[in-house]
């Protein structure tokens, strides 16, 4: 009787190990840049059996953040860990594996972290379009002024809040390596809407 109890609290430990280390973070990304007094936001997927979401846990300059993570869309409040004007930033997102329907989490205007009036996005190609909102300037102008993929300028002005970058109607193959180069005016940091059209 004695060893059925001891086999039967055995499996219980087991089972209940195997069970905490499935639901723990196995992924990690890291994005880094400097802060220019603007937040980050996180477009967050839901977890792989499509209930809660794939963001366990976020830090800056490696501190636990305590940012509200359980919804599709987050902000990080870079202002609560007491940052400088133009101090680094390392931005880190522990997240689940199997998440639906992003692999895992993107920020969706990465310029808040660079330091200067352009950024660049890097990856491949999805057969996606991207979609951007084109800040305006306190003068009421659109913020942003030229955008180029793979070093060939698309377009040097765009007078709209919502743009499309079509990048189907491009001679991109599937898989292909694209960088794509935003330059804007000061404090109009565009923000890409779906960063998953570029993995």
């Amino acid at each position: 009787m004695k060893k059925q109890v001891l086999k039967t609290l055995i499996a219980v430990c087991i089972l209940s190990l195997n069970n905490y280390a499935q639901n723990k973070p196995t992924e990690n990304i890291t994005f880094e840049g400097y802060y220019s007094g603007k937040n980050v936001f996180v477009k967050n997927s839901f977890g792989a059996s499509g209930v809660g979401y794939c963001v366990a846990e976020t830090k800056v300059n490696g501190n636990v953040t305590k940012d509200e993570i359980n919804a599709n869309l987050f902000q990080i409040d870079l202002s609560a860990v007491g940052l400088k004007q133009g101090e680094k930033v390392k931005i880190e997102i522990s997240y689940y594996k199997g998440c639906t329907p992003l692999s895992k989490p993107m920020i969706i205007n990465p310029a808040v972290l660079a330091n200067s009036n352009t950024f660049l996005i890097e990856g491949t190609y999805l057969w996606q379009n991207l979609f951007v909102i084109n800040p305006k300037t306190t003068d009421g102008k659109y913020g942003i002024k030229e955008i180029t993929v793979n070093g060939k300028i698309i377009t040097r002005k765009i007078d709209s809040d919502i743009f499309e970058i079509k990048l189907q109607v491009m001679d991109l193959k599937e898989d292909e390596k694209i960088k794509i180069e935003f330059k804007y005016e000061k404090g109009c940091d565009p923000i890409i809407l779906n960063p998953e059209a570029i993995h």
